[in-house]
């Protein structure tokens, strides 16, 4: 990861590596600009609302199953969902780290964010899509922004919903976590 400061307290970034064959030869996965953000203002998110509205539940192995059947094999230490309602293309769910695996070098432990993303494909397929067409698997290409707010959280509520943007066959999501508050902590969009 390459860091370059910029004026007016930002900062770009670069997530860059090189291969065995060619040491020489760097290839450069991600760029992006870093910047402070301000904290913000309490939200309306309520659990319960979301809920109403995501009446089917899921029960998390059945959906690491059908993941697993799309080729998203997740390990026991990466299986963080612990509950999961869907409804029309957005998904609640309860994302706890897995045991053992705090660390407070991270401002959100790795795992704990990729088990953020774990619900997508319910969310741009829907659930009986997902059971039904296990040809078709839709992979995050590029990530238009993400904000934290608040580190050191390893269990929360994920909000993920389909964004009404399609573009080329590609979808956009927003994913908001909240603390078990209700406060938001992170997004991405």
């Amino acid at each position: 990861v390459l860091l370059t400061p910029l004026k007016s307290g930002k900062a770009s970034f670069k997530l860059v590596s090189a291969g065995t064959e060619d040491p020489e030869a760097w290839h450069t996965h991600m760029t992006g600009t870093l910047r402070r953000s301000d904290v913000p203002s309490p939200s309306a998110f309520s659990a319960k609302q979301i809920m109403a509205r995501c009446r089917q539940t899921w029960p998390v192995a059945d959906l690491y199953e059908s993941l697993g059947k799309l080729g998203l094999e997740y390990g026991s230490s990466f299986r963080g969902i612990r509950e999961l309602y869907v409804g029309q293309h957005e998904a609640l769910t309860k994302v706890r780290l897995p045991d053992g695996l705090t660390n407070t070098h991270y401002a959100m432990h790795p795992a704990f964010l990729d088990a953020c993303l774990h619900v997508y494909p319910l969310v741009l397929d829907g659930a009986e899509q997902l059971e039904s067409d296990r040809r078709n698997c839709h992979l995050p290409i590029s990530l238009a922004g993400y904000r934290c707010y608040r580190d050191g959280v390893d269990e929360a509520w994920v909000h993920a919903k389909l964004r009404n943007v399609v573009k080329d066959g590609t979808q956009g999501l927003d994913i908001r976590i909240y603390d078990l508050a209700e406060r938001l902590i992170a997004a991405w969009e």
